[in-house]
């Protein structure tokens, strides 16, 4: 489906859901699953996110990150902390608590069946 701006009938799909570029709902389960190796910081996390969706083409929203990080602390799903930084100001550190290592594993679940689901329809898609 094209965005409220493309012209009907436009081959410009750039804006368009079907490009793939723009995935945000797949960011708490990124966050989730850095955080399950180590704690890290909100810069750290959105580094590592860019890194894991480089393919995309589609950097992360640092700012979204971090509102969604508030989000997902204020759920349970994460902690915080500030720590000392050996340059500048004190950085907020998150871990992931045993709520959200239920979360990310309903999250593998979840997606685990679209996988599947869009398998399904590739299927049918390619002759």
């Amino acid at each position: 489906m094209h965005r409220k701006s493309a012209k009907k009938g436009s081959d410009d799909f750039t804006a368009c859901a079907c490009s793939g570029v723009n995935l945000p709902k797949l960011v708490q389960p990124s966050i989730l699953s850095a955080l399950l190796k180590e704690p890290m910081h909100g810069y750290a996390l959105a580094q590592e996110i860019a890194r894991a969706s480089a393919p995309l083409n589609a950097p992360p929203d640092h700012s979204g990150i971090y509102r969604l990080l508030r989000g997902m602390e204020k759920r349970g799903l994460l902690t915080s902390k500030l720590t000392e930084s050996e340059s500048g100001p004190a950085r907020r550190e998150y871990a992931l608590t045993e709520c959200g290592q239920k979360c990310l594993e309903r999250w593998v679940r979840s997606l685990t069946r679209y996988r599947d689901t869009i398998e399904a329809v590739l299927k049918i898609c390619r002759p």
